[in-house]
């Protein structure tokens, strides 16, 4: 399985540190056209490149992934009423 990563993501990261798409190639032991094609998101790192990624930009793979939004358009919108929303709220606590 592959991630689909946030290519401007990857590429502020990368600035953020400094390096050239070269550079990091290099520290993750990946040709520098990988790196571009990540970056122009032509492909995406398998899992493993992903680790060594967050490795050498410092960060968190979750700093890396796309927020993918949910195709349901009514995904988190309750169907209550607000003033039944706001029982079932209070209940809660």
């Amino acid at each position: 399985m592959y991630l689909v990563l946030d290519m401007a993501t990857l590429r502020a990261l990368r600035q953020l540190k400094n390096l050239t798409q070269k550079e990091l190639a290099e520290k993750i032991g990946v040709s520098k056209q990988h790196v571009s094609s990540w970056e122009r998101g032509q492909f995406n790192p398998s899992p493993s490149s992903v680790r060594k990624l967050c490795r050498a930009l410092h960060c968190k793979r979750e700093e890396l992934e796309f927020n993918i939004p949910d195709t349901n358009p009514l995904a988190g919108v309750s169907c209550l009423p607000v003033a039944e929303r706001q029982m079932e709220r209070d209940s809660m606590i």
